[in-house]
């Protein structure tokens, strides 16, 4: 037979043990008591009464308890792990300075040699004769002449910037020895330029012949000569050209310009000794006085011909830069810190007297007369007019 516990007998059964274990707490305590007077007070009719209430001291008692424990320490193993990878990035950026700096240094300077000054100026005098020749074609009547007056007037001027080219090449080569790394090859080049020039000449001859005999019974034979001479005088200007640029800059430049390196300070240094001689000697500065007085006069006398007389406005050239060449030729023979500059006066010496007195008559000069004195007398020079 099965027995049913009800629920409800439990909740009594637990309840009455719950206040037996509080009595036998409160038992369990004595000793001193507490007294509380409590007074209460109420409006109207008061009543007021006094009570004591005891109580016994209470003991408790604290319970100590040790407990053991086992920690356990695990160990382990730890590994490390390699690994490799790859990455691409792109990335942009922008920045701005600015800067600033300064710098010194030394060097030296070149300056021409007084040889090269001499050059200059004899090649100025060769050009002015170039320009004088040229001027002739303009200055005559050289272009009425039949058939090849053209061509004629073409020579001429041609033949005239040939000797000017000639002089130029003189001039700004070895005319400027000491500051032209190739003057050498500046003054050959010169050469076949005039090459080049008295080609052009022949070109224009062919081509004056060629045109001018075009309506004759002629035409057949003259037009060819005329077509040859021009392809010849074509071919002599092309080469002329083709060389003078080749010694400049082309491949023959090398060549000369390694020959003005060997040059250059080999009149360098007979200049110095020449120098050195004549101040040594005392000879130098009375030679250079004497030059530069009879370069001097040569010069005026070449300038009152270009300025009196136009047409001879090239020779005049070439008569002064003559006289200056003549003037520089003494500085050869004192030492370069005694070189002085002077003008040909018209007192004294050789140059004691120069004047010129120059007309025109007709084309270019109708007719030139020379007075010539004695050597500390003077010079005269005197163009008269022909009757």
């Amino acid at each position: 037979m099965r027995h049913t516990i009800h629920i409800g007998h439990v909740k009594k059964v637990a309840l009455a043990i719950l206040v037996a274990l509080s009595l036998a707490a409160c038992s369990g305590s004595g000793g001193g008591g507490s007294s509380h007077t409590a007074k209460t007070s109420t409006t109207g009719s008061a009543t007021t009464g006094d009570g004591t209430t005891t109580g016994s001291d209470g003991t408790t008692t604290a319970g100590n308890g040790a407990g053991t424990g086992i920690t356990t320490t695990g160990g382990g193993t730890t590994t490390a792990g390699n690994g490799t990878g790859t990455g691409t990035g792109t990335g942009t950026g922008t920045g701005t300075g600015t800067g600033t700096g300064t710098g010194t240094g030394t060097g030296t300077t070149s300056t021409t040699l007084t040889t090269g000054t001499i050059l200059s100026s004899a090649g100025g005098a060769v050009s002015g004769l170039g320009t004088q020749v040229s001027s002739i074609a303009s200055q005559t009547p050289v272009s009425n002449i039949p058939v090849a007056g053209t061509g004629v007037v073409t020579i001429i001027d041609s033949a005239g910037n040939a000797v000017t080219a000639v002089g130029s090449g003189i001039q700004n080569g070895v005319g400027q020895l000491g500051t032209n790394p190739n003057a050498i090859g500046t003054t050959v080049a010169g050469v076949p330029k005039a090459v080049a020039d008295l080609g052009t000449g022949v070109s224009g001859l062919g081509t004056s012949i060629a045109a001018n005999t075009a309506g004759t019974p002629l035409r057949g034979v003259t037009g060819a000569t005329g077509g040859l001479v021009n392809n010849v005088g074509s071919l002599v200007t092309t080469t002329g050209n083709g060389l003078a640029q080749n010694v400049q800059s082309g491949a023959l430049s090398g060549v000369t310009t390694a020959a003005t390196g060997i040059v250059t300070p080999v009149v360098a240094s007979v200049q110095t000794t020449t120098q050195t001689v004549g101040g040594a000697t005392g000879l130098g500065a009375p030679v250079n006085g004497l030059l530069n007085q009879v370069g001097g006069t040569v010069s005026s006398v070449g300038t009152q011909v270009s300025t009196s007389t136009p047409a001879l406005a090239g020779l005049g050239t070439a008569v002064t830069d003559t006289g200056q060449a003549v003037s520089k030729t003494g500085t050869l023979l004192i030492p370069a810190s005694s070189t002085t500059t002077t003008t040909a006066g018209n007192s004294g010496g050789i140059s004691a007297g120069a004047g010129a007195s120059l007309t025109q008559s007709g084309g270019l000069v109708a007719g030139v007369g020379t007075t010539l004195g004695t050597v500390t007398g003077g010079l005269g020079l005197k163009v008269n007019k022909t009757q």
